[in-house]
């Protein structure tokens, strides 16, 4: 077993890290820094790839959390010196 996403065992490790290696080259060849996944089954996984093949600085967002960050507005744009 081993592996552990959100507390969560992940089963199949070697299995899913091999045969994520091609999807995991296609996202470093498109030169993408971060990708948006809808389920949390994905989000999990990608993210145990993301550590699997050292890829520390790429991000693994869920959908709602992409929705959330455009929903903020800030602080100045509510100011009532703005105009």
């Amino acid at each position: 077993m081993g592996t552990t996403v959100n507390g969560r065992p992940l089963y199949y490790t070697d299995e899913r890290t091999h045969y994520a290696r091609k999807k995991m080259e296609q996202i470093r060849r498109a030169g993408v820094d971060m990708i948006v996944v809808p389920c949390h089954v994905c989000h999990g996984q990608l993210k145990a790839m993301v550590a699997a093949y050292d890829m520390p600085d790429f991000q693994v967002k869920y959908l709602w959390e992409v929705t959330a960050d455009a929903l903020v507005v800030q602080n100045e744009t509510l100011s009532p010196d703005n105009d």
